[in-house]
């Protein structure tokens, strides 16, 4: 799963156990266009409510393994 939390101050795009985006407007802004191309090649689909849950797709699990 991929979740977008958004705060007051604070922004970050999780994935993997892992926060994305939390260094700088900048740095968010690039994750944050990186979810889009993966939303765009179908990769992952949005599941959740407002645009801040995603999953992977079956496209997206088949990439994934091939990694």
């Amino acid at each position: 799963r991929i979740i977008k939390r958004e705060s007051i101050g604070s922004r970050t795009i999780q994935a993997g156990g892992k926060s994305f985006g939390k260094e700088s407007d900048r740095d968010y802004a690039s994750w944050e266009a990186t979810l889009e191309d993966l939303i765009v090649a179908d990769l992952v689909v949005e599941r959740g409510y407002q645009g801040h849950l995603y999953e992977l797709t079956h496209r997206g699990w088949t990439v994934a393994e091939g990694l």
